[in-house]
């Protein structure tokens, strides 16, 4: 299964996972295969250095795969959060052995963009840019191996949303979408630097060529992401209110009120930015109004968005 997958039902976190009825036999594959795994690794010792990493991550990428799908199938917000740094760590390191693995490379950006949302955001600018820049820099080392992506990158926006849309590399619109999140708030935390600036159209075709290519993936995150980003920008740069809120209308629909990290967005991007109290106040209260486990795959997201509607609505005087 690929990271397209999925329509208005839903996403999983991850690519590469099995079909619904499959998990279960897959996990316990999984499970009973380890120790022949490891096994394999040590008898590929005999193997050049790169040939055996390579072996030993390509034996690594479905444990970690599965590892996350179970995190952010996890009620325990505590112990997920603590433990997500080190399987960041670990894909890097598979990026490093896999240099054209999509699946990895998607994986390793989406959690960059996805932890910087949801935890460094709220909590530390400062950590939240880092991740946000370790992020572009992991998408955009693996697109710019693409000669086509890099010449029509470096042509200028025009050209690359010509070549997006001419070749329509489905395979590449989660990437384009999670690069696209990471770029933009990079951007948007260097509004003093020009430089940084000219570089934001690039963001805005990079998330359309995403959304033309699928925009229901991972429960409508490409409409979401559009939404925030018309909420943050600057007008004179393409901010519209109006239109982030017709985007995260769209996400919404697509996620059908069971991933609760849309309204959250919505709160803390479009309502704050619109100076609107009330859409700010019921968005978050929808949030703490909903059935405890909405959507088993994604419980630990969804119990993560209950935590910071209710620290975002006791800090509603400072933000109105």
């Amino acid at each position: 299964m690929t990271l397209d997958d999925h329509g208005s039902s839903g996403e999983r976190f991850l690519a590469g996972s099995p079909p619904e009825a499959a998990r279960p036999a897959a996990a316990a594959r999984t499970r009973s295969g380890l120790t022949l795994l490891l096994a394999g690794a040590v008898l590929a010792t005999g193997l050049c250095g790169c040939s055996r990493q390579r072996l030993v991550a390509g034996m690594t990428a479905p444990l970690i795969e599965a590892s996350l799908e179970e995190s952010f199938a996890s009620g325990d917000v505590r112990t997920v959060r603590e433990g997500l740094p080190g399987q960041l760590l670990l894909l890097r390191g598979l990026c490093r052995c896999h240099p054209d693995h999509t699946a990895i490379w998607t994986t390793t950006v989406q959690l960059y963009a996805s932890y910087a949302m949801m935890f460094a955001q709220g909590e530390d600018a400062g950590w939240a840019e880092d991740l946000y820049a370790e992020g572009k820099d992991v998408g955009l080392r693996f697109l710019m191996r693409k000669p086509w992506f890099a010449d029509a990158w470096e042509e200028g926006p025009d050209r690359l949303q010509q070549e997006l849309a001419r070749r329509k590399p489905a395979e590449l619109g989660p990437i384009l979408m999670w690069t696209a999140a990471c770029l933009g708030q990079h951007i948007l935390a260097h509004q003093d630097r020009p430089r940084e600036m000219l570089t934001l159209p690039y963001v805005d075709v990079l998330l359309e060529a995403s959304i033309a290519m699928n925009g229901a993936y991972f429960y409508g995150m490409p409409y979401a992401v559009k939404g925030v980003m018309l909420a943050t920008m600057p007008r004179g740069y393409g901010g519209n209110l109006e239109e982030s809120d017709r985007y995260f209308e769209k996400a919404m629909a697509v996620a059908q009120n069971r991933f609760l990290l849309h309204q959250v967005l919505y709160a803390r991007h479009h309502a704050v930015a619109a100076l609107d109290e009330g859409a700010f106040t019921r968005a978050l209260e929808s949030v703490l109004a909903a059935e405890e486990n909405l959507d088993p795959e994604v419980r630990f997201i969804n119990l993560l968005a209950r935590e910071q509607a209710a620290e975002l609505l006791q800090k509603r005087s400072e933000l109105f």
